[in-house]
């Protein structure tokens, strides 16, 4: 029984050890890595959950190119946005910034992949900006918040997981850990998305006028080279295009072209930037005048641009210019071109040398070969080698901007105030102006003598005629009143001063905001010297043989071609009276029929026709009072009036009926 009780015990207390052997077993044990993975579904920064407060952005890549990271900024700063890494350029970043923030709020901590550092050149997680590890090998991209000197996120973002759409391999810059995680960031390190690439900022339906001012600068002999200057031009936004010079006989202007013109204009973005000296910048914002130094003079040069002793400033590939209607005169002169990578034309090269002389050479000699149909190809395999290599062509433009008010239009012009009637306006008992006054007396002489000659010749003509005095009313009352007159002026004026107020106070303000707007346009160019595609300039460089064309053939024969005939053999249609032809001579009639004619036209009279008598009435051969009276105009039948004898005629065919033979008895 005791054995047995023992025995119990014994296998209790055998059992009891053994649990506890196992639980402290387990405990030592265990696998470190439990704890890392109690993280996972966690945030990588929980405490970073309001996008507005961030106030910088850096974004760092290698470039195994450089060796070395690239790093982008955008931060603001004593109330500006700007890019530090980018010459501190002036940033459109509020927005850009709340976007790239809001994209990397809340990013989850997926399934832990690896805690030791030794797998980072694996997964792609290394530090870009770690100069301890040597290589570009698993160089990860590395993008940090900040809200002033306080780090809100700061992650390294490796390889994208394979046979996945949007997760990749992610880990914290101050962790080893790494995780998966599914992302869909918004972030750019493009220069141009994060400030106003729109470089002129105008509306090509506002443009009204361009000029390609097409000369070079020949540097080696010291002087400019004068080719061309082509100037298109519209009276208002609405206008057609006109080219100055253009042989309208001959040829017409290619519209196609013109608007070719415009696009570049509206598409002219920023692809980089430079800054200029500050004592150049300086003197540019005063539009004082430039004063030059040194310094000043190589940074130019080096750019393609110099000051020429008459001329001012010019630049290697000539000038293009362009006026807006609300005032503004754009001045684009065109410098050196320059081929690089991306950074390179954002920013330049290291040693500040973004375009060699050997390239503006290359480039000058590739436009007389162009000319060639051999040497065009070799520009092309030329071109194709740049894209290949993944380098661009772009080229250095010096924008300055003016105020020209005829850009705006004509200045409204005042209305000229009626002058008042004689009788009207006076201060005198005369009702005539003052300044009347002493002629008064030679003016009421003169008035009473006419009235008298007046009263005279009605009284005669009272006798003569009795509804003259009907007439001499009418005279009377169609006679204008020159005070109605002057009313009715007086009112028109007062309406067109009103517009004409109207339309001047709308061109002072116009005058107003183009000064204005020069001012804004002058302080943001004042600094920078820009990079643009070459692209661009090409489009804007044209010569007149790009810019005509043959006129229509239709429309130079449509002015000499004969009106088509009314009807086939007919003759031609004309706007000419149908009675053109019928002063052709006809084949005999009648007498009266020629008598029609011949108090305009005696010429055309038969040779045998009676002349007419110098002793014949006005009154007959100019009043007819009927269709049938007209033969009695003839001088054959001016017989005497109180014979009873039919009057004769010498040719009695002619006569179409008796009746005239009777009506100068009618009239006697």
């Amino acid at each position: 029984m005791i054995n047995q009780t023992t025995r119990t015990i014994a296998f209790v207390c055998v059992a009891v050890v053994s649990v506890a052997a196992a639980a402290v077993t387990h405990v030592f044990t265990r696998p470190p890595q439990l704890a890392e993975f109690s993280d996972v579904g966690t945030e990588f920064f929980p405490e970073f959950a309001e996008p507005t407060k961030a106030t910088a952005l850096r974004v760092a890549t290698y470039s195994t190119e450089k060796g070395r990271a690239d790093v982008f900024d955008v931060e603001f700063k004593n109330g500006l946005w700007r890019i530090p890494s980018h010459h501190n350029y002036p940033a459109d970043g509020e927005e850009q910034l709340a976007r790239t923030a809001t994209s990397v709020v809340g990013i989850e901590r997926g399934a832990l992949v690896s805690t030791s550092k030794d797998d980072h050149r694996r997964l792609g997680v290394v530090d870009p900006l770690d100069d301890s590890t040597s290589g570009p090998q698993g160089k990860g991209d590395r993008i940090t918040l900040l809200e002033g000197d306080t780090v809100l996120v700061d992650y390294i973002i490796g390889e994208k997981k394979e046979d996945a759409e949007n997760t990749y391999y992610v880990r914290r810059a101050d962790e080893d850990r790494t995780y998966l995680a599914d992302l869909d960031i918004e972030i750019s390190t493009r220069f141009a998305d994060w400030i106003e690439a729109d470089l002129l900022q105008l509306e090509r339906n506002n443009v009204v006028e361009m000029v390609a001012d097409r000369y070079t600068v020949d540097e080696s002999r010291g002087v400019i080279e004068k080719t061309e200057v082509n100037t298109v031009k519209r009276p208002t936004p609405t206008g057609s295009w006109t080219l100055e010079g253009l042989e309208e006989s001959t040829e017409q202007l290619k519209t196609s072209v013109v608007n070719t013109m415009l696009t570049a204009l509206d598409d002219m973005k920023i692809v980089g930037v430079r800054p200029k000296p500050a004592g150049l910048s300086a003197d540019l914002k005063k539009n004082e005048g430039i004063a030059l130094d040194l310094l000043t003079e190589s940074d130019l040069a080096a750019r393609g641009f110099y000051f020429h002793p008459q001329l001012g400033l010019v630049s290697d590939e000539g000038e293009f210019r362009v006026g807006t209607n609300d005032g503004v005169l754009y001045n684009m002169r065109f410098g050196s071109l320059f081929t690089g990578s991306d950074v390179e034309i954002e920013i330049g090269k290291e040693d500040g040398k973004d375009a060699s002389k050997e390239d503006d050479t290359e480039d000058a000699s590739a436009k007389e070969e162009n000319e060639d149909a051999d040497e065009a190809a070799d520009g092309q395999e030329e071109e194709a080698e740049d894209e290949e290599s993944g380098l661009n062509k772009s080229r250095y433009v010096f924008i300055t901007v003016h105020f020209d008010k005829s850009l705006i239009g004509p200045e409204p012009q005042k209305p000229t105030e009626p002058t008042p009637p004689v009788d009207a306006g006076s201060d005198d008992e005369t009702g005539k102006p003052d300044e009347q006054a002493s002629s008064d007396s030679d003016v009421e002489a003169s008035a009473e003598e006419e009235n008298a000659d007046a009263d005279a010749d009605e009284a005669e003509s009272e006798t003569d005629a009795g509804d003259t005095d009907g007439n001499a009313d009418e005279a009377e009352d169609a006679k204008p009143d020159p005070q109605a007159e002057y009313e009715a002026a007086k009112q028109k004026y007062e309406q067109d001063l009103k517009a004409y107020e109207s339309a001047q106070a709308e061109y002072e303000r116009k005058l107003e905001e183009g000064r204005d707007r020069v001012k804004e346009l002058n302080d943001r160019f004042a600094d920078w010297y820009y990079v643009i595609s070459a692209d661009l300039f090409e489009d804007l460089s044209v010569k007149r043989e790009d810019l005509v064309e043959p006129a229509e053939p239709e429309e130079a024969e449509a002015a000499n071609t004969p009106a088509t005939p009314a009807f086939p053999g007919g003759p031609a249609m004309t706007t000419e009276p149908a009675t053109r032809n019928e002063s052709a001579p006809d084949p005999p009639a009648s007498d009266s029929a020629d008598d029609k004619d011949a108090p305009e036209k005696p010429e055309e009279k038969p040779a045998d026709s009676p002349q007419p008598d110098s002793d014949s009435k006005p009154a007959e051969t100019e009043e007819p009072e009927s269709d049938e009276a007209k033969p009695d105009e003839s001088p054959v039948q001016e017989e005497p009036a109180s014979s009873d004898e039919e009057p004769a005629t010498p040719e009695p065919e002619a006569s179409d009926s008796p009746e005239p033979a009777t009506e100068p008895e009618d009239e006697s």
